[in-house]
C-alpha cells in the first residue's frame, strides 16, 4: 500500500515568515512573551500559540504535527536539522518521476518557491529575498 503524501508546510507570505523568524532570532523574548518557550517538554503547549502566530503569517500548520522543538544555534554550535525521512524520500520519487519523464535540464519542471524567479526576472531585491529565503528554509524543510 502506498504511504500517503506527506506535503510540506508552505508560506504564502515567504517574506512576512522570514521577518517573524528574524524578529525571535534577534530577541527571543518576543518569541516567550507570546507564551511560547524553546523547552521541548513544552512542545505540545507551544504548537497551539505556534499555530495562532504562525496562522497571521498565512501559514497552516497541518494537523500531522503533533509538536514543536526550537533550537536555536550559536557561533560555537552547529545543528545538523535532518528532514523527516518520509518526507525527504517522498520528494526524491518526485524528483526521480521528473527526470523519468525527460524533465532532468527542464529548471520549470522544479517546483521551486517563486520569490526565485526574482533572480531572473529583474524584480529582485536583496532584502526582500534575504527574509523570504529564511522564511522558507525555516518553515518548508524538504521538498
Amino acid at each position: 500500500m502506498k504511504s500517503p503524501k506527506i506535503l510540506p508546510m508552505v508560506p504564502i507570505q515567504y517574506d512576512a515568515v522570514g521577518e517573524q523568524i528574524l524578529k525571535w532570532a534577534e530577541d527571543p523574548s518576543e518569541f516567550k512573551m507570546l507564551g511560547l518557550s524553546q523547552s521541548e517538554k513544552d512542545g505540545e503547549t507551544n504548537l497551539a500559540a505556534l499555530k495562532v502566530r504562525l496562522n497571521d503569517q498565512q501559514i497552516q500548520i497541518p494537523d500531522r504535527i503533533k509538536r514543536v522543538i526550537v533550537i536555536q544555534g550559536d557561533s560555537e554550535t552547529f545543528i545538523l536539522r535532518l528532514p523527516p525521512k518520509e518526507q525527504a524520500k517522498q520528494s526524491e520519487l518526485g524528483i526521480d518521476e521528473e527526470i523519468n519523464n525527460g524533465n532532468n535540464k527542464n529548471p520549470s519542471a522544479y517546483k521551486a518557491p517563486h520569490f526565485y524567479y526574482s533572480l531572473i526576472d529583474g524584480s529582485f531585491d536583496m532584502k526582500t529575498f534575504f527574509r523570504s529565503r529564511i522564511g522558507d528554509y525555516t518553515i518548508c524543510g524538504c521538498r
